[in-house]
Parts: structure tokens; C-alpha cells; sequence
């Protein structure tokens, strides 16, 4: 509910600050004393569009800051914005260039995002004001609270999904399939090549190395030949150290023992070197048809590696790919069969809902076209008639049916939509009368009715004020008045007047106590001269 509004250079208002109840709240006052001032004000924090022409004259800047209790959508849309959601304080601020800001609580918003929040919050009413329940989606809104079809439309919507979901990856699967198949033969010709050359992962590093080691074995070889060519030139120097040792040991001197020692250590030494060289050159073979097998493998690795743009140690998870992409075309028809099968079932599953729904909007809204005529006829729209017409429109989760309200208020006019029906005055009782018969299915908790007695008095006007206190038994209701017989059925009065303030005019707003609310009624019932008359009828109505 609206809780209190504080508005700052606004036209006529230079400050004011209005605290609200629940219930059923009437605002009376002289024409152009401001009333419509109040309501273009909370347009403003409900999203509504401001230009520099509503500043207060003189003034820089205006601003409205309004305060209104949470419900469960509003605080769902605070939260899905990241905006905190322990209450709900609004401020509009419009400069003298035209440019406004909007803040929710002290959070910058945009106005696309106020006017979200703002539907959630009030409705309202007015002759020149398009309703929301003139839209077709609104009304089909309307009929489903009516009908109390929460749990179907949950269920509704959950099979819708299943189904589109279901319905999508067919295409996508489909889409795959086709693509794959167009590319066929040429995944064929890939995956042969792939098998047949059947590389592994490191086995071109590998296949390198050995490659390099090969065309390294001549150097070896000549290596290995020098050295020994060097270690036996002119004499084996094997030989000439065995000589060297029994030269030593015939000369049968102690002093020699050492040497000779050596001599014969030196001799093994040479020996196992000379044994080492011959195996080094026995084992380095030169073989240049394992170093051209060896060559023709990698230059293929390679090749194919450049041709399919792929690093060649990931040819083996690429041949792999290849094998998925294929063997998806050979089991395509069985799961394309077993796809188009489920999609059928949940369209089934979908439509047998979404029928059971239909049936229960239709007998709905049935019921709701009697009661609506019937709240129609104290408001002096006795010849009205009313239907709810269906159509069949697209699938979607809120089920098949386009529904729209069709109404005429004249007797032998065809019935056309409610935004094409004669005056606002009627367009506004029949808003009047229908909410009373959607009690509990408003959108918004806070609702405003804007002059709807316009053109009507006496009995009529009992009845719109009799219905207007129907709905402030569940709902925060306001009611723009100039009709006695509706301002003395409501809880709360407050009385807009326009006051002198120095040289300018500015609006004034009074919560009226018993003695002056039964002043107010009289004037609205005598005029400018209040008589005694007056007062005591003034006095009858409050009764």
C-alpha cells in the first residue's frame, strides 16, 4: 500500500507531506484546488514521463519521494535487480532542463524498471487514463485469478517448457545431422587416413630424436676410428707397455716394483679401453633403410598434421572427432525416432493441459459476465452487455486461448473491445464495477479511481461509493470525487484546497475531522453558500 508521498515543487505545491491508511480514502475539493496535481505526482515515482512544464514556477528542481509497503512481486523484482528489499522508498527528482533521475531505495533505477515496479504497486482509473485491464494479456490475467488457475498454469508452463526444450534439441540435433551427413564423404576419407597412419601422442618428438641420432652415427664412427688409429699408430702401445714391463722386471731391482706395478695396471687399462672402442664400433650401425623408414614416418606425420591444421600430437584426438561425428550418422535414425517421439508425447501432454485450462477460463468467465452485468446495472449501465471472447492464438505457457473483453453500453450498438466503448465515465464504472467482481485479483494493491462519478448523482452515486467501500475492505483505494453521496462512504476524507501563500497560489491538503467532513459534504452539496439544509443532509449521509 501507498504509506506517504512528500512532494517538493510540483505546480502549485511548494511542500507537502501526506500520511495514508488502508481502507477507502476519498480526496474532494474546488476544481483546480490540485487534486490532479497529487495524482500526477505519484505518477512520477510510478514511472510515468515528467517534463520542466510540472516544476513549480521559479523552481530549480522538484522532487517526489514516496514510501509504500512491499508485496511478494515487488520485492522478487528488487531482488532479481540487486536492489535492497527491506522496504521501498521512491524519489523522483526533475531538474529545470527537463532531465529526471529516479532513485528505489537510494539505488539509481531506470524508468523502464520504475514503471515494472510502479504496475505492481497502483492501478489507476481515470476517463483519459488506459487502464491496464484494457490490454487483452491483463484481461486474460484477470479471468485466471478468477478461476483460480495458479496450479494449472504452473503446471502449464512447466510442460510447455518440456516440450520446446524437447522440440529444440530436435532441430539441433536434426541441424547437426544434416551438417555431418553433407560432409560425409569427406569425414570418411579423413578417418581412413587418420586410421591407417594411426599416430600416437609424443611419437613425432620421438621419431625426431631417433632421426637426428642416425644422421649423427658417421660422425661416431670416424670418431672412434681416429682414436684407435692414434692408440695403435707406429706401435700397439698395448705391446709397448707389456715390453716396458719385462724390461723392468729382468733387471731384478726392488726399486722397479712400483713401476712395474703401474706398467701392469696400465696394461688392463688399455686393454678394457681397447675392448670399449670395438663395441662402440660394432654397435653404431649405419643403416639407411631404418633411417629412410624412420624419415618417411615422420615426414607423413607431419604432412598430415599441416593438412588438417591440427598439432600433431592431437591427430589421435582429432581421428577420435572424426569417429564421434560419424558414428552420430549411423545412429541417427533411431535417435531422431525416439526424439520425434518424446516431442510428440509432450506436445500431447501439453495440449490436453492447455485444453483443461481453456475449459476452465470459459466456464469462468461465464460466471464473471453474469455477475459483471449484474454489478453494471445500479451504476446506470442497466442495457449493458458484457462477453469474454476466446480465440485461439500460438502456443506458450500461458496456454492457447486470446482472450479479450467485448462490451456495448447502448442498446442495439454490436459489441466491440472495452478501449472502443463510448465515455471515460463509462469506461471507468465499468473498471469499477469489475474490479469489485475481481476482488482479490488485482495486480496491485493500491487502486485510484480518478472523477469515475463524472456525469452521475443520486442513487448512482450511492452505488459507486457502496462499491468503492466493497474494495477498501480488501484493497488501499483512493477516489477523486465531486459527489457527496461517494466521499461520505469512505473511511478517510481529505480535502484539497488552494491557498494564498505571499503573492502566489499554493495547494493545501487536510485530513478532515467528523465536524469538518460534514462541513465539506454541505459544501458539496450546497455550493458556496453552505446552509443549515445542507448540513443536516450532509449529516444523513454520514450516517
Amino acid at each position: 500500500m501507498l504509506q506517504s508521498i512528500n512532494i517538493k515543487n510540483i505546480v502549485l505545491i511548494e511542500s507537502l507531506e501526506l500520511d495514508f491508511k488502508q481502507g477507502f480514502t476519498a480526496l474532494t475539493g474546488e476544481t483546480g484546488a490540485g487534486k490532479s496535481i497529487i495524482l500526477s505526482s505519484l505518477g512520477l515515482v510510478l514511472g510515468k514521463k515528467a517534463d520542466a512544464g510540472i516544476l513549480r514556477f521559479g523552481a530549480e528542481s522538484g522532487e517526489v519521494t514516496a514510501e509504500f509497503g512491499l508485496n511478494k512481486r515487488v520485492e522478487a523484482i528488487l531482488a532479481e535487480n540487486e536492489i535492497d528489499n527491506d522496504a521501498l522508498v521512491i524519489r523522483r527528482k526533475i531538474s529545470a532542463d527537463g532531465k529526471s533521475k529516479a532513485y528505489v531505495n537510494d539505488t539509481p533505477v531506470s524508468l523502464k524498471l520504475l514503471e515494472e515496479i510502479g504496475r505492481n504497486l497502483v492501478e489507476i482509473h481515470g476517463q483519459h487514463d488506459q487502464s491496464t485491464l484494457l490490454e487483452t494479456t491483463k484481461q486474460r490475467e484477470m479471468i485466471d485469478k478468477y478461476a483460480k488457475l495458479e496450479k494449472d498454469l504452473d503446471s502449464l508452463a512447466k510442460a510447455f517448457d518440456e516440450w520446446k526444450n524437447a522440440e529444440k534439441e530436435l532441430v539441433e540435433r536434426k541441424s547437426k545431422i544434416a551438417k555431418a551427413r553433407a560432409e560425409e564423404d569427406y569425414l570418411s576419407h579423413v578417418f581412413q587416413e587418420l586410421s591407417e597412419l594411426n599416430a600416437e601422442a609424443g611419437e613425432e618428438t620421438q621419431l625426431a630424436d631417433l632421426r637426428r641420432e642416425m644422421m649423427d652415427y658417421e660422425k661416431v664412427i670416424k670418431v672412434l676410428r681416429d682414436v684407435i688409429e692414434e692408440l695403435t699408430r707406429d706401435k700397439n702401445i698395448d705391446s709397448t707397455i707389456m715390453n716396458a714391463q719385462k724390461a723392468l722386471t729382468r733387471a731384478n731391482n726392488s726399486k722397479f716394483t712400483t713401476a712395474i706395478e703401474y706398467l701392469e695396471k696400465a696394461s688392463v687399462e688399455i686393454g678394457e679401453a681397447f675392448r670399449e672402442l670395438e663395441r662402440l664400433e660394432n654397435d653404431v650401425e649405419i643403416n639407411p633403410e631404418k633411417l629412410g623408414a624412420i624419415e618417411e614416418r615422420l615426414f607423413k606425420i607431419r604432412e598430415v598434421s599441416r593438412k588438417y591444421d591440427r598439432p600433431a600430437d592431437e591427430l589421435a584426438e582429432f581421428q577420435a572427432e572424426v569417429a564421434e561425428k560419424l558414428k552420430l550418422l549411423g545412429e541417427e535414425e533411431g535417435d531422431l525416432k525416439a526424439l520425434e517421439k518424446r516431442v510428440g508425447e509432450l506436445d500431447d501432454a501439453y495440449s490436453k493441459l492447455a485444453m483443461a485450462v481453456s475449459e476452465k477460463r470459459k466456464i469462468a468467465a461465464k460466471k464473471m459476465e453474469t455477475r459483471l452485468v449484474g454489478e453494471l446495472k445500479p451504476l446506470a449501465m442497466a442495457g449493458v452487455k458484457f462477453e469474454v471472447k476466446f480465440e485461439l492464438q500460438a502456443p506458450s505457457a500461458k496456454g492457447v486461448d486470446k482472450v479479450e473483453f467485448l462490451a456495448s453500453t447502448n442498446p442495439g450498438t454490436p459489441l466491440g473491445s472495452l478501449a472502443d466503448i463510448a465515455s471515460g465515465g463509462e469506461i471507468s464504472r465499468f473498471m469499477l464495477a469489475l474490479k469489485v467482481v475481481l476482488l482479490g485479483a488485482s495486480t496491485a494493491p493500491t487502486i485510484i479511481f480518478d472523477e469515475i462519478d463524472t456525469g452521475t448523482g443520486g442513487s448512482v452515486a450511492a452505488s459507486i461509493g457502496e462499491r468503492l467501500a466493497k474494495l477498501g475492505a480488501e484493497l488501499q483505494v483512493f477516489v477523486v470525487t465531486h459527489l457527496p453521496q461517494v466521499a461520505a462512504l469512505a473511511e478517510h476524507h481529505w480535502k484539497v484546497s488552494k491557498q494564498k501563500s505571499g503573492k502566489a497560489n499554493v495547494t493545501h491538503v487536510e485530513e478532515l475531522s467528523a465536524k469538518s467532513r460534514k462541513e465539506e459534504l454541505a459544501r458539496m452539496l450546497a455550493g458556496a453558500e453552505i446552509t443549515n439544509e445542507a448540513r443536516a443532509a450532509a449529516e444523513k449521509l454520514m450516517a
